[in-house]
């Protein structure tokens, strides 16, 4: 995971200088990437969106 989120903004920086804009930019988005990663085994014959952290983090702060 830690490679995950050290790979992504390396990557699309490169040799650039960005801004605090820019890197907090990439940083949610790995933020995204990471959070819609299925935690459950993807079967491919249903038809039944596999669990994310996203299902938990938007139904928790939809319950407030």
């Amino acid at each position: 995971m830690v490679r995950s989120v050290n790979g992504v903004p390396y990557s699309h920086v490169k040799e650039q200088s960005a801004c605090d804009e820019t890197l907090l930019t990439l940083i949610s988005e790995v933020e995204a990437l990471l959070n819609s990663r299925p935690i459950t085994t993807v079967i491919m014959d249903s038809s039944d969106e596999p669990l994310s952290p996203n299902h938990l983090l938007l139904i928790a702060s939809s319950a407030k």
